[in-house]
Order: structure tokens, then sequence, then C-alpha cells
């Protein structure tokens, strides 16, 4: 990549879209492409003013001092896309992020099994266990979470 530069398409103050391009044929990029000296995303918006891509992303509340925000992270797989949580200003992965919404849903669903008023079975034991395979889905897909396999919610009532 030693001839290749960051290039960021911008539509309305806003990145668009971002690649790699060789530097011979960046100046012939209509306006609209701006070279971005650091980690961009798609929703970031570009200050002209300032000329640099700002790490606000776009629909983010005004109230924070977005000059503090920690870099992106790279990354760890095609296609991860992330977001800045104003409350932690931390980067999240959006996919991370789905995968832990489901699990958790499939959590709640089965909290019943686990209560001390449920009788003691090989049902609940087997609910026990998927749940601990619930609990361990986002380590287990960290590098893909697009490709999460949920576990079979444990169908007998045997007692």
């Amino acid at each position: 990549m030693a001839n290749e530069i960051y290039v960021a398409k911008v539509t309305d103050g806003v990145v668009v879209e971002t690649f790699f391009i060789d530097s011979a044929y960046f100046n012939e990029l209509g306006d609209g492409y701006i070279t971005a000296g650091k980690q961009v995303a798609i929703g970031d918006r570009y200050t002209p003013e300032q000329g640099f891509v700002s790490l606000k992303p776009k629909n983010a509340p005004d109230n924070v001092d977005y000059d503090s925000v920690p870099p992106m992270p790279a990354p760890s797989f095609d296609g991860e896309t992330f977001s800045l949580n104003p409350r932690t200003m931390a980067w999240e992965s959006d996919q991370m992020n789905a995968l832990r919404r489901e699990r958790d849903r499939l959590l709640a669903e089965s909290d019943f099994s686990q209560m001390p008023d449920f009788p003691d079975s090989a049902y609940k034991t087997a609910m026990a266990e998927y749940r601990q395979v619930l609990r361990n889905l986002p380590q287990a897909y960290a590098l893909n979470p697009h490709e999460v396999n949920f576990p079979a919610l444990p169908q007998s009532f045997d007692y």
C-alpha cells in the first residue's frame, strides 16, 4: 500500500464511502473526495474549515466533546462497522451489539427455567447448558458475529 492513499467520498458533509486508491489516480477524482488523515467510517462528518473528517458520527448529540474520542478501532472482520456510544465514549461494533441483543433476548425468554421454584429435571439441566452456550457466544464469534449459530432451545419437559 506504499503508493495508495486512504480516500473518503463526502456527500452533503457526510462520509458515504471509504477506500484506498493509487495516489496517481487521486487527482482524477472529482469534487466530493478527500484524503482522510485518520481512520474514518461511513457516517462521519467532514468539516471543510478544519480540513479533516471529524470523529462526530452522523446524528450524534452535540453536547459531547468529540475531540476526546479515541480513534475508531480497525475492523476485526470484513464488513464490521462501529458506532460511538456517547455514554461510555467508546466505539462499539454494530454486529457484536446485534449479537448481544439477540443473545440477551433469548436469555430473558429462558429465565423461567432457572427460578428456584422450577422443578429440578433433565430439562432444567439442559436449559442451564443452553444458557451457558448463549453467554459464551460473544467470545466464540468475536471475529465473525455475522456467522453466529444460535443454539437450539431444549424442547422436552420430562419432569
